[in-house]
């Protein structure tokens, strides 16, 4: 058995903050899993949302200090609109073969952080490598190569430094000596299902209540991220009648489970179609927008709140890209089956087990029949 290791991680998105306990054993055990609502569901931005996140925190972290002491390390996953991030590519070229290694890759990295300058008020949370080319040709750099033409993709992310203060002032408040790192969803989320699943090219889809974020994967690493400012209580909240978002929201699971009226269904299909209509558009001109330097796949895993999923995939199925359905795979408990376990108040939730299985594989305790090939963004 490996070594254990006892992390606290808070994943924080567009409407909510779910944290856990994470035991690293041989699988990761998730332990007093939480997820508490982040203001009233009608405000996207950082600015407006941080007093709600500071007074989730300020109830959260506490407890998890007290009822769980030995926390060494508090893992932080920004979802949007947390984070903004890019992907960049630096190339050079020389006269005769160079030795390309992992290390050398990460002094390139490093060269280019010594010439940028975060703009005011933001703060570098990952500058990593997720693509290296040496002649043209892929490379995941396991062992040193020689080349006379390198190219390598940067993923860029950064947040608001008030984003940043707030969540280790209320980590240094409780947990003083553990250490923080910064991670978003893009990557911590995709590096994930890129080791559990068996395809080279995919889209993701993390639904979270405001804001939508869109990941395409080509040839097993990040090729586009982009976001859409809608989420799935945005489309709720748009078709609510005077029962306000609850009774919309417990509307659509009903719907998506066919256990309304006849007229009921009809009259509720008729309303998700025109409420998620401009999230449709906006997903199709995201996949566009990547389809202009990369192939976009059908297939696309799909991220969110349990109850939430059964109609969202419905509005995701409904769009067309490029003449062509989505072909939909739902991340929820079955896809996990065997890969995580539960321990003392431990519930399934996606995006805990993603970032639960991402640090896990990231530490090296991958089972002896997964796939052992490392993904790029994991040399540090």
């Amino acid at each position: 058995m490996a070594s254990e290791k006892r992390a606290l991680i808070l994943d924080i998105d567009s409407s909510s903050l779910g944290a856990c306990i994470v035991e690293f054993q041989d699988k990761p055990v998730l332990v007093d899993v939480k997820r508490m609502p982040l203001g009233t569901g009608t405000n996207r931005e950082p600015e407006a949302l941080i007093p709600q996140l500071r007074e989730a925190l300020g109830a959260v972290v506490p407890s998890y200090a007290k009822k769980h002491p030995g926390i060494t390390d508090v893992f932080v996953v920004a979802a949007s609109p947390w984070f903004a991030a890019t992907l960049r590519t630096l190339a050079s070229k020389s006269e005769r073969p160079v030795r390309v290694s992992r290390s050398s890759i990460q002094r390139i990295v490093s060269d280019h952080r010594k010439t940028e300058h975060d703009a005011a008020g933001h703060a570098a949370l990952e500058v990593l490598p997720v693509t290296v080319l040496v002649n043209g040709y892929r490379s995941m750099v396991s062992k040193p190569v020689m080349g006379t033409a390198l190219a390598v993709t940067l993923y860029e992310s950064f947040s608001d430094t008030s984003f940043v203060q707030t969540v280790t002032d209320a980590v240094r408040s409780s947990i003083g000596k553990a250490h923080i790192s910064w991670h978003t969803t893009p990557l911590a989320y995709t590096e994930t299902l890129l080791r559990l699943s068996d395809e080279d090219h995919a889209t993701v889809v993390d639904v979270g209540g405001e804001v939508t974020d869109v990941v395409v994967l080509s040839h097993q690493t990040v090729a586009f991220v982009g976001s859409i400012p809608i989420g799935s209580r945005t489309i709720a909240r748009a078709l609510q009648g005077t029962g306000g978002l609850a009774d919309s929201m417990s509307r659509l699971s009903l719907f998506a489970r066919g256990e309304l009226a006849e007229k009921e269904m009809q009259a509720t299909a008729a309303a998700l179609t025109t409420a998620s209509a401009e999230w449709q558009k906006q997903f199709a001109a995201a996949l566009d927008q990547a389809g202009n330097s990369v192939p976009v796949p059908h297939r696309v895993f799909v991220v969110g709140e349990r109850d939430e999923l059964p109609w969202f995939t419905q509005v995701l199925m409904g769009t067309s890209v490029r003449g062509q359905r989505p072909l939909p795979t739902v991340v929820n408990a079955d896809y996990f089956a065997g890969t995580v376990t539960f321990g003392d108040g431990g519930v399934f939730d996606a995006s805990l087990v993603l970032d639960a299985l991402f640090f896990h594989m990231r530490g090296g305790r991958l089972k002896t029949d997964w796939p052992t090939a490392p993904v790029l963004y994991s040399v540090q």
